[in-house]
């Protein structure tokens, strides 16, 4: 986990909006769905990326420490 929060801290805010509101979206889905978007996304480029975060933005705001 220490290496997984070390890569979230040194993330730029525009990567983490990009992983909270996927994971928020792909979550609930069935195993077989959650592959699927995620191969989805990685065949994304960045301008699709931007765009689908647009259209599916997370819903709980960051967290500040």
């Amino acid at each position: 986990a220490r290496h997984g929060m070390k890569r979230w801290r040194g993330m730029p805010p525009e990567k983490r909006e990009e992983a909270r509101a996927l994971f928020e979206h792909i979550r609930p889905l069935p195993d077989a769905e959650r592959k699927a978007m995620l191969e989805r996304w990685k065949a994304m480029t960045p301008e699709q990326r931007k765009a689908w975060v647009e259209a599916h933005p997370p819903k709980d705001p960051p967290k500040s420490r």
